[in-house]
């Protein structure tokens, strides 16, 4: 169950009828618009909590004071991030993971099952190995002040600037293929 929502399931008791039997009516409130309201409420509170901080972080630049460094808390967020769904996914595996295909009704069926694991295999490797390596470039390379980003100017600054060779190596390099 979603958090909270069996506090929000409601037991009603009705008075009892002609056979002396109390039915009771039972009425969930988990239809569609209770997620959209979870999603908003989600949103909003995530929407506060960014001005406390931008506040916070306006404060300390007025008092001369070190503000928080961006970078370092997202590397963070997406490390946490990558092991939290990585458990999640590992959940999600060995909870479902009984619940696999019935069995094939035909010899072709057989094959069909066969090409679906595999395909579900591989996917999984190679989803694994790149969120792996994502979010370890995430972490690794974040802004920091003591890298500085050095930025290439377009081909056509090259010839402008006088720098003739270099504009034709490009041009070369480009239009080859």
């Amino acid at each position: 169950m979603l958090l909270g929502t069996s506090l929000l399931a409601q037991t009603t008791t009705a008075t009892t009828d002609a056979s002396g039997t109390t039915p009771e009516l039972h009425t969930d409130w988990m239809g569609v618009s209770y997620y959209v309201l979870l999603f908003l409420v989600l949103c909003f509170v995530i929407a506060i909590v960014g001005k406390i901080l931008r506040v916070y972080d306006l404060t300390q630049q007025i008092q001369n004071k070190k503000i928080i460094n961006w970078n370092t808390v997202m590397g963070i967020v997406c490390i946490l991030f990558l092991v939290i769904g990585g458990y999640g996914a590992y959940w999600s595996i060995t909870e479902q993971g009984s619940m696999s295909l019935p069995e094939a009704a035909s010899l072709h069926g057989v094959k069909i099952d066969n090409m679906f694991m595999t395909t579900t295999i591989i996917t999984m490797i190679v989803f694994v190995i790149t969120q792996v390596i994502l979010f370890w470039f995430l972490f690794r390379y974040r802004g920091s002040d003591k890298r500085k980003a050095y930025y290439l100017p377009h081909i056509r600054v090259f010839y402008l600037a006088g720098n003739y060779q270099q504009y034709r190596w490009q041009r070369r390099i480009i239009f080859k293929y």
